[in-house]
């Protein structure tokens, strides 16, 4: 699943752990298909990618909140080659095609119905 693995390094990129990684994907598509009639898509800009990163951050920074954990800091060599191997195969910066927001809609809401 495309926006799974996306979400995925998203996630390790904000430095959740694996182990609470599947909770926040579950509680980010939730969060999205309960709130999608919020979803407007006015401008080419909106990228339904950009709308769920937002959800996203919010429910990485609600899981810190909760959990009282810090966001672990990275740097150097190490970290700049991880961030240009996810930059370059998982998140494009074209705009998703109506065919990719139907599909993911549909992933969400199978995701909320269990």
């Amino acid at each position: 699943m495309p926006g799974r693995r996306w979400l995925s390094c998203t996630l390790h990129l904000s430095g959740v752990v694996r182990e609470d990684a599947e909770d926040i994907i579950q509680e980010t598509f939730q969060g999205a298909a309960s709130s999608m009639e919020s979803f407007q898509r006015e401008a080419p800009g909106q990228a339904f990618r950009a709308w769920l990163r937002g959800i996203t951050r919010n429910k990485v920074l609600t899981h810190f909140r909760r959990n009282g954990r810090i966001v672990p800091g990275s740097g150097g060599t190490d970290a700049m080659l991880m961030l240009q191997q996810i930059s370059d195969g998982v998140l494009p910066e074209e705009e998703d095609s109506p065919a990719e927001i139907s599909a993911l809609y549909q992933r969400a809401l199978l995701l909320v119905k269990g």
